[in-house]
């Protein structure tokens, strides 16, 4: 079964994100840590809200949300990261996972220093590079794509809508039949970096869908065809045919009279006669 989740968080009060119950499709709500707050500024990717969350020390806080386990499916999140100063080498993260019950399976960190801006996959040993040119402070659209039937054990990512990586074996080879659960985090490394993360419309698919702020409509189609115009009536034209046909001349009429004689006396009469 493939999920169909989406929450874009304008149905949000503004505040606290744990115990948020909105968007479409989830089996549970919003769970973890109060760092993370329904926010208006900040430029939300889409909309007037998204998440923000001010990571102030190196252990990662983290947030989640259940759906209906699938063995197969993708999820689409956009995420931004703004480091605004701190120490040399030092950055900011945000986390995006995908879990089989507590069973970390996959792993797609988002990271943000003064010398190095990337969004990397964690396989089962090493870190592969999704986009070394992760912008500061701009957002970005990661999908995360599991399929345990065609692709056994594994799962791929890609940015902005583009070709998808290579599958990659789950975070320290873990097995799994379904995913049910996606978990978001964030750390401050070291504690030496400032900065705000932020991620927006949470999605089964890439594009938007119709979300839980919007109801189906009547949609009137309206064609752009110019109206015929209709001539005025005509009514329909008598023909009137003339012949020419030359006048006939009787000059004689042969007048059988007198039947009864015979044939010798028969008699011509002028035509003025008859």
């Amino acid at each position: 079964m493939a999920i169909t989740v989406v929450d874009d968080f304008e149905s949000y009060s503004t505040g606290d994100l744990h115990g948020g119950n909105g968007g479409q499709n989830w089996s549970a709500a919003w769970s973890g840590d109060t760092l993370f707050d329904v926010a208006t500024a900040g430029s939300p990717n889409a909309g007037t809200k998204h998440i923000s969350i001010v990571p102030t020390a190196d252990a990662y806080v983290d947030i989640s949300r259940t759906f209906t386990a699938a063995s197969a499916g993708t999820i689409f999140i956009s995420v931004k990261v703004n480091r605004t100063g701190g120490a040399a080498g030092k950055s900011l993260r945000l986390d995006l996972k995908i879990k089989s019950g507590s069973t970390l399976i996959g792993r797609i960190i988002c990271r943000i220093s003064d010398a190095a801006n990337i969004i990397e996959l964690l396989d089962n040993a090493s870190f592969q590079t999704l986009t070394s040119s992760f912008t500061n402070n701009t957002y970005f659209r990661v999908g995360i794509e599991w399929d345990d039937v065609a692709q056994n054990n594994k799962y791929r990512a890609n940015i902005n809508n583009g070709a998808f990586s290579s599958w990659y074996s789950s975070v320290s080879g873990a097995s799994f039949t379904t995913i049910d659960t996606l978990e978001i985090s964030a750390s401050n490394q070291d504690a030496g970096a400032t900065g705000t993360c932020y991620f927006d419309t949470v999605a089964f698919q890439y594009e938007y869908p119709i979300t839980s702020t919007q109801t189906p409509g009547v949609q009137t189609l309206t064609s752009s065809l110019p109206s015929p115009t209709i001539p005025a009536n005509i009514a329909p034209a008598v023909q009137t045919l003339s012949f020419s046909q030359p006048a006939i001349t009787v000059k004689d009429v042969i007048v059988w009279a007198n039947a009864s004689k015979s044939s010798a006396s028969w008699s011509n009469q002028d035509k003025s006669q008859l």
